[in-house]
This record gives C-alpha cells, structure tokens and sequence, in this order.
C-alpha cells in the first residue's frame, strides 16, 4: 500500500514532467487518455485528474500544517508574555501592599512616639492645671478675707489640691530662711532686715509652687529679705566727688 506522502511526491513528480507528445494519428490504446483528431489538444484521463487532484490537497494541507504550527509558536510566544505580565502584576500588588503595610505601621509607630513623648502630657495637661491653680489660689485668698464662710473656703481649696494630686501635681513652699532658688522661685517683694546673714534668703511664702512630675508647672512666689542700709552704708555708697560736692554746698 503506497503511504500518502509518496503519493505527494510521485504526485508532485508527474505535474513537474512535462506531457508527452501526441500525434495526429488518433489515440493509443491502454493510456488511459485521447487526443482530440482535428486539434492535437491531449485530453487528461480520470485517474490522472485524481491523482492531479490529491497532490494539490497535500501540498494546501502541508501549507495549512505550517500555518498551524506558526500560529502554535505565536500562540505559545503569547502565553509565554501572559504569563510574564501576570508575575510582573503580582509583584506589584505585594509591593503595593507591602507599602500599606509599611505606611500603616509607621503610622502607628509614630503615633506612638508622640504618646510616649515625655513633654506631651505636660503640654496637653498645663491649661488644665494652672486654671485649677489660679482657682485654689482665689479659694484661699477669699477664705482669708471672709468671716463666715472661711472654713467652707478652705475645705473647697484642699478637694482642689486633691484632684490635683490624683493627675500628679504635687505643691511645694518654701520655708522661712532658705536660699532663694531662682530656679523654681520667682520673687514678689523684700522685706529689710539688719542681719546680714538673712540677706538673700526667703523671708515668706507669698504663694504656693506647682509641678507636674519633675516639671515645674509654677514658680513659688516669696518674699525676699533685704539688708537695711545704715547711713555708714549710705556714706559709702557715695562716691568721694560726692562728699567733696556736699562739703563745699554747705
């Protein structure tokens, strides 16, 4: 049995041949073909027709094949790219999300930073503070002036101080003698004294100091002593000129 491919080749072989020459003399027996008299035209039989025929639908089919087969190669070229551009979008989803995640965690972390930052609740808390401050200073000074009502006065000023002591405030004063400390006092007024010792030093407690923790949310408010001059300070203090000058107005 002849395989289908070397019937394309004896096909192909057959068409390139050129046809044989025909004679006037009228067709030859057992060919399989005739020649027309008056013409000399060869007439192709049915089995060279077929055969004719099924060479051409090999030679469509291999070009169909190939059309295939570059049409599968594209095919998989295109898969191939799909496939890239999907791996290429995954990327960039997880690095997209990674950035959220990032963004979110510094975010929180900043947050964070800010609640734990030491000046942060002195700074929102102050206001607060130094309006229940001024409130205790104006409960004690209106105990001291009234009659009836002082010891209600009094009593409103320490549930003050309490509520103050729950948030952390702690009050301090100063007592009579000790060195002026700049650092946390701030002084109202001088009171003379003679004693050179007592200069300087804290003679009364005018107001009360506040802290939040270690910050100081008030300064103490306190009377300083203040050495008396004596008219032998005053001489001194004068310059000589000075002297000179009064002598000669007298």
């Amino acid at each position: 049995m002849i395989s289908f491919s070397r019937l394309v080749r004896r096909n192909n072989s057959a068409i390139s041949r050129p046809a044989p020459a025909t004679s006037n003399s009228g067709p030859r027996a057992g060919n399989g073909s005739s020649t027309h008299a008056g013409t000399g035209e060869r007439q192709v039989s049915i089995g060279e027709q077929i055969f004719n025929g099924v060479g051409y639908l090999a030679k469509a089919i291999n070009g169909i094949r190939d059309a295939l087969e570059r049409i599968e190669q594209q095919n998989s070229v295109l898969d191939r790219n799909e496939r890239a551009l999907e791996r290429v979008e995954s990327m960039l989803e997880k690095r997209n999300d990674y950035e959220t995640r990032m963004g979110q965690v510094y975010s929180a972390l900043s947050t964070e930073l800010d609640d734990s930052r030491p000046g942060r609740r002195f700074d929102e808390m102050r206001p607060i503070l130094m309006d229940l401050i001024r409130l205790i200073d104006r409960l004690r000074d209106l105990a001291d002036h009234a009659s009836d009502d002082g010891q209600l006065l009094h009593g409103a000023s320490d549930q003050a101080l309490e509520i103050l002591a729950r948030q952390g405030v702690t009050n301090f004063r100063t007592s009579q003698g000790a060195p002026f400390a700049p650092e946390t006092q701030e002084r109202s007024g001088g009171v003379a004294t003679s004693d050179v010792r007592l200069a300087g030093c804290v003679a009364e407690s005018a107001r009360d100091g506040f802290r939040l923790g270690d910050r100081l949310l008030r300064a103490e408010s306190v009377m300083v002593w203040k050495l008396q001059e004596t008219p032998i300070d005053l001489i001194k203090s004068q310059s000589v000129m000075d002297l000179y000058m009064a002598a000669n107005d007298k």
